[in-house]
């Protein structure tokens, strides 16, 4: 390479090569020019803007320096006026006090005061339009101290009078060395102070002693809290001596908030704002506008959640010392001027004393608004220069744009052939080699162009003729891989006897592999293809067992072999086999135990009904007595035994849907088995068996659990052990164990043995499945769907107890019931006896009512019908027999209680009115359920026994 050469500048394009000679030669020193004379005009306005704020800034604070000595004026005169009645206040209280004769108060004085229910506060108990008092108790009040309340009320006019007199203040009041307050207007004083108030230990108070105020004048406050209930305020107080001793001082209220509306409401130009500054430096009072730029939120009201029993002042962020840009002003001198950087911005300050308070009045102006007129010109003469710049910008924007484009055109006239010569050579490159001939008016592009485009087609012959044998290889291979792809099977293809030289699988393939290992899938493989060509194959994987089957084949092509190899998952068919199978035998098993169910309710019903209809054919035409008792002995059996059927069906149909209560009330367990053995007594005997009751030592407790499905589960096991016991004895054991850990909490168990037949081979589990007996079929010797043990297990477990089954050594069988139970803290007791004179049966119609008079007289009962106006007829003592199938009815049986003392009722329900017999029990109202027959009254009679000794 040439010296020449190396030293040559880096190639242009045309186009840049013009654009570089039209921006050297004009466009530069044109832009130059211009930001000279834009500078020159923005520096002019700058000086004159700078130059009108500060002769703002001379006049502005000369001016703020007087608006802040004016308003201090303002100020201090308002505040004399206030000092001024607080010194006429303080000489009428000491000439009250140096008196020799009390002057008169009014005569109901004295009968306002009383003291407070704890016989500490003393206190003015009514508002008659004079002030209140209130003694608060820290020294005890003695009858001379009550004497001196009392006397002191000849300040109220004094007070009032001073009140009104001035608009700023708020309260007068007058506070004694011994705690006593004397305030005006009047308020419940004894709802706001705290009891035991040591109203010395207040600044409202001890600002005025000797040691504070030792020239006896008037002084003021710093903001507090008001313990009366005013906010936030400060006062104007003087004290009250009595020679050299310090009898009181005397105060005047004026809330913050009337300062700020009545003092602050300060015109000051250029949109100031005042702020009145304790001696401290604590900010007294301020409008809101100057809680923005201070950074603080004024106190006004405040929230008296609590009686105030200490000193509240403002908190330390009101002092000067704490806000930035204040702190170092020195504002609590005389007077002054200076600035200050606040939120919002700065603000020129201007602080004057104020004398009658030696507080302080500081004036702020925001400089925002000071100086806003000059700014505002200033603006304006900116917004002018921003329009000639941009007026200039559009300029210069046009002739850069018109250059550009006169630059651009000169370019390509002579670039546009050489770059079209160019993006055919690219074109040809990318591969679209055949290419049309670019048009140029110059001879040698035109030839450069030539070469190009012959060159491309030349080159597009060949490249064809390479792709179109590519495009058959591919679509071969792309065939059979999409083929073997696209099968949702398991697919592979591997040499044959090395299935870990896979040629080609599958996706499926893949997750097979994945899930269960390449070790157990290839030894399977391994088999298939090593000496046959095609056949079957058989995988078992996984745990538990997947299944899947296939068939391979060799596949051979030139001198290569494989084995192919397609495998289905065969598992989930099997399994569907399976569940077919097994709801196949569910249904036929369905099939039979519902024909089963429907013979033993045909033949379980029409037995006691064939009976009834028989025997109540023989009675019609019967005259013999023995016999006519007998048939109808066994004509109320056989209705007893179908009620009974029904009763188990309509149970177990409201354990099925969940509507059967189980409703906790008060009982002794000894009772409820005492009348459930009664019952079965005179049926035990009649068989001549024995049936007793073996109760433990703590089955006279009263307990609270559902008694009444414990007696249903327990009546349950007795009738089924008589049933199957044709001789010897049935027993039933029972007891209260109580828990170790709770004494509230105990189990109560129920065991009943019988030396029947015993419990059939096979599960005893199987027992309390339902329609399940020791005996099956229609020939056999005992009845009943097979339905009562199923609804005790079921009843037993809703109670959160059990029902279990043993075999009794030596023959028979033993039913163990357990329920939890509570223990109330009452102490044990045992049933009272019964002391009923009268039952009163109503409602019924005439059969009903006949037997229910029958049924009741055999418990020496003295039975009358009543009309339905019960309340007329009823005593006390009398049992009332009344039908309740409705909410109507429930009504009325509330209102007989509520009108008739000393009245038991018994209420015969319907046992699917669910709702009906739970509110019946949350009342307390012992139930009779249908149908009624003489075991279901002798078990209502004793739930009516076991709530009366409740």
């Amino acid at each position: 390479m040439s010296p020449a050469t190396a030293a040559s500048p880096s190639p242009k394009t045309l186009f840049r090569w013009i654009w570089a000679s039209y921006a050297r030669t004009a466009l530069v020193p044109l832009l130059a020019v211009e930001l000279l004379l834009v500078a020159a005009y923005f520096t002019t306005n700058m000086l004159t803007k700078d130059a009108n704020i500060a002769s703002i800034r001379e006049t502005a604070e000369q001016s703020l320096a007087e608006v802040a000595r004016l308003n201090a004026a303002a100020v201090d005169e308002r505040l004399s006026a206030v000092a001024d009645l607080t010194d006429v206040m303080r000489r009428q209280t000491e000439a009250l006090h140096a008196a020799p004769v009390p002057p008169p108060v009014p005569a109901d004085e004295a009968a306002r005061f009383a003291f407070d229910p704890t016989g500490v506060v003393y206190y003015t108990t009514a508002d008659v339009g004079r002030g209140a008092g209130f003694y608060s108790g820290v020294v005890p009040v003695t009858p001379a101290m009550q004497d001196k309340a009392v006397r002191l009320a000849a300040l109220d006019p004094i007070l009032r009078d001073v009140k009104l007199a001035n608009p700023l203040v708020v309260q007068t009041y007058y506070n004694t060395w011994d705690s006593y307050n004397r305030i005006y207007p009047f308020f419940d004083t004894l709802e706001q102070y705290a009891p035991k108030l040591d109203i010395p230990s207040f600044n409202f108070y001890y600002e005025a002693d000797a040691s504070h105020n030792p020239g006896r004048g008037v002084t003021w406050t710093d903001a507090y809290v008001d313990p009366a209930g005013q906010g936030w305020l400060i006062s104007a107080i003087a004290p009250v001596y009595k020679g050299d001793f310090l009898e009181g001082v005397v105060g005047l209220d004026i809330t913050i908030d009337t300062i700020v509306r009545r003092i602050l409401d300060i015109r000051t130009p250029w949109g100031g704002y005042a702020v009145l500054v304790g001696r401290d430096g604590t900010i007294l009072a301020m409008p809101p506008a100057a809680e923005e730029a201070l950074g603080l939120h004024e106190v006004g009201g405040h929230s008296y959640d609590e009686a105030i029993r200490a000193n509240t002042f403002k908190p330390e962020d009101f002092s000067l010392a704490r806000i930035d840009g204040l702190r170092d002003l020195p504002v609590m001198s005389g007077e002054g001027l200076g600035a200050a950087d606040l939120v919002g911005g700065t603000h020129l300050v201007s602080w004057q004393a104020v004398p009658a308070t030696d507080w302080h009045l500081i004036v702020f102006v925001p400089e925002a608004d000071l100086f806003a007129s000059a700014v505002a010109v200033g603006d304006r003469f900116d917004r002018l220069g921003y329009a000639m710049v941009a007026a200039l910008v559009v300029f210069y924007g046009a002739f850069f744009t018109a250059l550009w484009f006169a630059a651009r055109r000169h370019a390509a006239s002579l670039a546009q052939p050489l770059e079209a010569v160019v993006q055919a050579a690219g074109a040809i490159a990318r591969g679209d080699f055949r290419q049309s001939m670019p048009e140029s008016g110059i001879v040698e592009v035109r030839d450069v162009a030539r070469a190009v485009v012959d060159m491309g087609a030349d080159l597009g012959d060949k490249t064809e003729r390479l792709v179109a044998t590519s495009r058959s290889l591919e679509e071969s291979d792309a065939f059979r891989r999409a083929l073997i792809e696209n099968l949702p099977a398991p697919v592979v293809l591997y040499h044959p006897g090395d299935p870990d030289l896979v040629i080609a699988h599958n996706s499926a393939y893949d997750a097979l592999v994945a899930e269960y290992g390449h070790a157990a899938v290839h030894d399977a493989l391994a088999v298939a293809g090593a000496d046959a060509e095609e056949g079957e194959i058989a995988l078992t994987l996984g745990e538990p067992a997947r299944r899947f089957r296939g068939r391979f084949a060799r596949l051979a092509h030139g001198g290569d072999s494989g084995v192919l190899c397609v495998l289905l998952d065969v598992t989930v068919l099997e399994e569907a086999r399976r569940q077919i199978a097994e709801a196949r035998d569910r249904a036929l098993e369905a099939a039979r135990l519902k024909s089963e169910f429907l013979a033993k309710v045909s033949h379980e019903l029409r037995t006691p009904l064939n009976g009834i209809i028989g025997l109540a054919d023989v009675c019609r035409g019967e005259r013999d007595a023995a016999t006519l008792r007998d048939s109808v002995a066994m004509i109320g059996r056989s209705g007893e035994d179908l009620l009974g059927l029904v009763e188990d069906l309509l149970t177990m149909s409201a354990i099925d849907t969940g509507i059967l209560p189980l409703d906790e009330r008060p009982f002794v367990p000894s009772a409820l088995l005492d009348d459930i053995i009664a019952s079965f007594r005179p049926q035990a005997e009649e068989r001549g068996l024995r049936l007793a009751l073996l109760p433990g030592p703590a089955l006279g407790m009263r307990a609270l659990a559902p008694a009444a499905r414990i007696g249903q589960v327990v009546t349950n096991l007795i009738g089924n052990a008589l049933k199957y016991t044709e001789r010897g004895s049935v027993a039933v054991v029972a007891d209260l164990e109580l828990s170790a850990g709770d004494s509230s909490a105990a189990t109560l168990a129920v065991m009943v043995e019988d030396t029947g037949i015993g419990l059939p081979e096979g599960p005893v589990e199987a027992l309390f499945e339902p329609f399940t007996q020791g005996q099956n079929g229609l020939d056999r010797k005992y009845g009943g769907f097979g339905l009562g043990l199923a609804i005790a297990r079921d009843l037993a477990l809703r109670m959160g107890g059990n029902l279990t089954a043993e075999r009794r050594p030596g023959g028979g069988s033993r039913f163990t019931l357990t329920v939890p139970v509570k223990l109330p803290k009452v102490m044990p007791t045992r049933d009272e006896p019964e002391t009923r004179r009268r039952a009163l049966v109503a409602g019924f119609d005439r059969t009903t009512q006949a037997l229910l008079t029958a049924i009741l007289a055999k418990h020496a009962l003295a039975v009358e019908p009543a009309a339905a106006a019960l309340a007329e007829s009823v005593e006390a003592g009398d049992l009332v027999v009344v039908p309740v199938m409705g909410v109507d009815a429930i009504e009325r049986l509330t209102r007989l209680s509520a009108t008739s003392i000393g009245v038991q009722v018994l209420a015969v329900t319907d046992p699917a009115a669910a709702d009906v017999t739970a509110r019946l029990a949350r009342m307390g109202i012992a139930m009779l359920p249908l149908p009624i027959t003489p075991r279901s009254v002798d078990a209502a009679l004793a739930r009516v026994r076991a709530l009366a000794a409740e």
